[in-house]
């Protein structure tokens, strides 16, 4: 799909569209002579803006949602920016938010290939499970710092004995309304010889890309595939949205994660409507997390170019499209 067809969906149904001026703000204006091939690094947009509006982008030219959705979708976006559009509003505080206020347009990608799958996992913090785990409030009197695999162990059996006694866990999400996971084969390869502290914790959290996890003891709920019925692909959409997500399309339909530390494609994730906790499930321990690194902007920066040349790849006439659009 062409982003003017996109622009000019949005146009005929308000007669405006702050999708494109939003754009226009996240790229900004070209400073190198405009002859010959673009690059973006030729325009002056600040880095993490330029990498949040390539994977908006990206969205329209990977189609991993059809397309007539995906106008809908973008329109409803453009409706979000325009309400978040002040004089003091920046490229980043225009698209915050839609994630949360737009739950008809979440998990809306294709569905993931699950063969030889068993596991799925999530990494939340302790306080996270049991503040969004536990429904009704009430909390689990632990005495015990939340530094052991024995502590944990007596969380998952509260837990459990909880249900058992017919309370509720709640919905198995946090802020959104929806739920991301991983595929727990990918995590248990590559970091289960850690020990549990804070050097693991850290590594696991990166590797999701959970940028906002900074503190906490984090937790790895395990739970089988069949717990999980409607997985989907995720989309810019479903992310907040963030400029850590990585828009890709992937032969096993499933999203990739981006590293907190080098910004590149990590692990398998998917998403899920938001759902009660698993009826079966397991808890392991990672550790105490402490703050991720945080990408300079050059780093930023090599990303859009990185972003740029693998979506030059699938749709070489965007070079176009955005000089005749934006």
């Amino acid at each position: 799909m062409q982003l003017a067809d996109v622009f000019s969906f949005i146009k005929q149904k308000k007669g405006t569209c702050y999708l494109k001026a939003w754009m226009s703000k996240c790229i900004g204006k070209r400073s190198y002579n405009p002859a010959g091939k673009i690059d973006i690094r030729d325009f002056d947009g600040h880095p993490v803006a330029k990498a949040l509006c390539l994977n908006v982008i990206r969205e329209v030219k990977f189609e991993n949602i059809p397309p007539d959705r995906l106008k809908e979708i973008l329109f409803d976006l453009d409706n979000h920016i325009e309400a978040k559009t002040t004089p003091l509003s920046n490229a980043l505080t225009q698209v915050q938010g839609f994630s949360s206020g737009h739950k008809h347009d979440l998990c809306q990608g294709q569905e993931p290939i699950t063969e030889d799958i068993v596991d799925l996992s999530r990494v939340m913090t302790y306080d996270q499970i049991m503040t969004h785990g536990l429904k009704d409030g009430q909390s689990i009197p632990l005495n015990e710092l939340v530094n052991t695999s024995q502590t944990i162990a007596i969380l998952a059996q509260l837990l459990n004995n909880r249900r058992g006694k017919g309370h509720t866990l709640g919905k198995f999400r946090t802020s959104l309304p929806l739920y991301w996971c991983s595929k727990n084969s990918e995590i248990s390869g590559k970091f289960d010889k850690l020990p549990i502290g804070t050097d693991k914790a850290n590594k696991v959290r990166d590797a999701l890309g959970l940028f906002n996890m900074k503190y906490g003891y984090a937790v790895e709920v395990l739970f089988p595939l069949v717990e999980a019925p409607k997985l989907r692909t995720p989309t810019f959409f479903d992310a907040g949205p963030s400029p850590y997500f990585c828009t890709t399309k992937e032969p096993d339909k499933w999203g990739r994660t981006r590293d907190l530390r080098t910004l590149q494609k990590a692990l398998s994730e998917a998403v899920h409507e938001e759902s009660d906790w698993p009826s079966q499930f397991r808890l392991e321990p990672l550790g105490e997390i402490s703050p991720p690194n945080e990408p300079s902007l050059s780093d930023w920066e090599q990303l859009g170019q990185e972003l740029w040349v693998e979506l030059l790849k699938l749709s070489p006439s965007v070079e176009n499209e955005i000089v005749d659009c934006l």
